[in-house]
């Protein structure tokens, strides 16, 4: 494991994933954050949270990359992709799903990363 330098900016971001009841796009970070960071900054400690295990990136149907904290089986380097993620189409809210989905898939493929993004409204919305 590389032994990364831990900032002010990721210290703050990491504590907002952390405490988020949903995924954050890019503009949901850059808009709550307290401490003065250029977009490229922020895209660059998104991306290695990711990298370390700390967060995974969901690729939504609305074309944006949201990212959420990883709770249970996320692994350095690995995020555990057996479960769903639901964007309300009228709040835009993306939020993980607790439940476990297992992909069948034909003889000789071998799952490398899933992203199952379901739309619809959610009981906020409703």
């Amino acid at each position: 494991m590389v032994k990364r330098r831990n900032t002010q900016i990721q210290e703050h971001i990491r504590a907002m994933l952390q405490n988020a009841t949903e995924a954050l796009s890019h503009v949901d970070i850059e808009t709550r954050l307290d401490v003065p960071a250029d977009r490229a900054t922020i895209f660059r400690v998104m991306n290695r949270l990711v990298e370390d295990g700390f967060a995974h990136k969901i690729m939504s149907d609305d074309g944006k990359s949201y990212f959420a904290a990883c709770h249970n089986g996320c692994e350095h380097g690995h995020h555990n992709d057996e479960h769903s993620h639901f964007r309300c189409v009228q709040c835009n809210r993306l939020q993980c799903l607790e439940d476990r989905i297992k992909p069948v898939l034909p003889d000789n493929y071998s799952l490398l990363h899933a992203n199952i993004v379901l739309t619809g409204v959610c009981p906020q919305c409703r």
